[in-house]
């Protein structure tokens, strides 16, 4: 190639194509930061819907015994959100009713996922009560069981829950560490659960003698599928880790404490009526004009 035909090129280089190519990066760079915001906008679209059907829910102990807790009380701000990224495109938050004592006594999630141009709300609940619970959703179906919510299980090769309220969340969180899961769909697909590394929610009853209780998350992605309760307790004297297992899932759930199976949970029924955990599909909203 002669000299003067490579100054040829050069230029055709500099004054065409280059512009050519900073003119689509920056194409790209806009079409990015546009798909990020509409993905922002709907997630808070279907955050805020969950977030107004929340407060329709009224949560009742059946026992009369526990008229204090009647009925229990909703904590205004969701206590954890999610967007599913592994199965569908559920966007959720989960909420938590409280007994008069600050016991956590329900913990839900509503959540949206995908059907077309419409997207189904489903809600799904576990109750932590230590007695049977109703559920009343006007118009809507009802929910009631009467079995307790959870079986607490003292923790094992635990050392003794520290005086500090500090100390006590460090406990709790490497106890929560030693906890595994995963889940197993219809398929036989199975998914490693990852562990949320604080405390969705946390309280104290000290006149109930327990100092700490943490209620921790194991997810796929950020979609909660195993609750982890761990309580620091007196009991009879001593003070003791307790812990127990809710399962948040229609999918089979395997638990293990450092290593060692302790727990099992089998595929969920949609819509079945008298066990402690209960899921259902809701109701069918269109989607926004600006989702995609």
């Amino acid at each position: 190639m002669s000299p003067l035909l490579k100054i040829i090129v050069a230029f055709f280089v500099v004054a065409v194509v280059a512009p050519c190519q900073a003119q689509q990066e920056n194409k790209t760079d806009e079409t990015k930061a546009d798909e990020a915001a509409t993905k922002k906008a709907v997630t808070a679209h279907w955050l805020g819907v969950a977030d107004s059907l929340a407060k329709d829910y009224v949560f009742t102990p059946v026992d009369a015994v526990d008229a204090v807790n009647s009925p229990f009380t909703l904590q205004e701000k969701a206590i954890f959100r999610h967007t599913q990224t592994v199965r569908g495109d559920d966007i959720g938050a989960v909420y938590v009713w409280k007994e008069a004592s600050g016991r956590p006594a329900v913990i839900g999630v509503i959540f949206a996922w995908s059907q077309g141009r419409n997207r189904w709300v489903m809600n799904e609940f576990h109750s932590l009560h230590k007695n049977g619970i109703a559920m009343d959703l006007p118009g809507k179906k009802s929910w009631t069981t009467e079995q307790p919510g959870l079986q607490w299980q003292p923790f094992l090769k635990a050392d003794p829950p520290d005086s500090s309220t500090l100390k006590q969340k460090l406990q709790a969180k490497a106890l929560s560490r030693r906890v595994s899961a995963n889940a197993t769909d219809p398929t036989k697909a199975r998914w490693e659960l990852r562990l949320v590394p604080t405390a969705i929610y946390e309280y104290s009853i000290p006149k109930e003698g327990v100092s700490y209780g943490g209620v921790f998350s194991l997810c796929q992605g950020t979609d909660t599928e195993l609750l982890v309760i761990v309580e620091a307790r007196q009991t009879e004297g001593k003070a003791e880790w307790h812990y127990a297992f809710a399962p948040f899932t229609d999918y089979q759930l395997a638990v293990s404490i450092d290593d060692e199976r302790v727990w099992e949970s089998p595929e969920g029924t949609v819509s079945e009526n008298g066990k402690p955990h209960y899921w259902d599909f809701l109701e069918q909203r269109p989607k926004p004009g600006f989702e995609p």
